[in-house]
């Protein structure tokens, strides 16, 4: 998480400070609730928000921070993007940083985003990953065997015993914490396929 934090903040000082002169805007509608993304620097799926980058396009995820703007939840918005092209981006860093000129206008919204939730099946390893940040490794179908990360929540439903290897399927959405303020990950076991005693291989020392 520790990584996560200073790449977010690493990217908001190189949109502040390293961005060249040449810049375009957009007028984007933002959703009024997050999607998910992906696998992020190993610490499992992370919230994105959910855009319409021109009035005709497609709603699409995006992962980066638009600087200057808050969400509410509930409501969606149309506001003016600035994007800048990074001078000096991170390695495997954003290219462009985006900031918000303008906010149009925010209405109330209950249209179904949930398509933006996801399906997937993991490998869950029989070692628990506690004694770093999180509850459980993990790898998808689409990582190599020697690749695992860490899923720092629970997967709800899900009757874990050390010492056994899982193959599960698992519904993943982004739901909002009022109490909390924030977005996060939220895991639904849907099915387990199999339950193996033996030692995961590959797993991080």
């Amino acid at each position: 998480m520790k990584k996560l934090i200073a790449v977010v903040l690493s990217g908001a000082l190189l949109c502040a400070a390293g961005c060249e002169e040449d810049s375009h805007t957009e007028i984007w509608t933002v959703a009024p609730e997050k999607g998910v993304a992906g696998i992020f620097m190993g610490y499992g799926y992370v919230p994105a928000y959910i855009v319409r980058r021109a009035a005709t396009a497609d709603w699409e995820l995006f992962t980066g921070t638009i600087e200057g703007f808050t969400m509410e939840p509930g409501m969606q918005s149309v506001i003016r993007v600035r994007i800048d092209k990074l001078a000096r981006p991170m390695a495997d860093g954003p290219s462009h940083c985006y900031t918000m000129e303008q906010s149009i206008s925010r209405t109330p919204s209950d249209e179904d985003f949930s398509r933006f939730d996801r399906e997937e099946e993991l490998l869950v390893a029989s070692e628990n990953a506690a004694r770093y940040i999180g509850n459980y490794w993990i790898r998808t179908q689409s990582m190599g065997p020697g690749e695992w990360c860490i899923l720092g929540v629970p997967i709800e439903g899900f009757d874990y015993v050390e010492g056994y290897e899982y193959r599960v399927r698992v519904r993943i959405s982004c739901d909002y914490s009022a109490q909390a303020g924030a977005w996060s990950i939220r895991y639904r076991l849907l099915e387990q396929f199999s339950c193996e005693r033996k030692d995961s291989e590959g797993l991080p020392e």
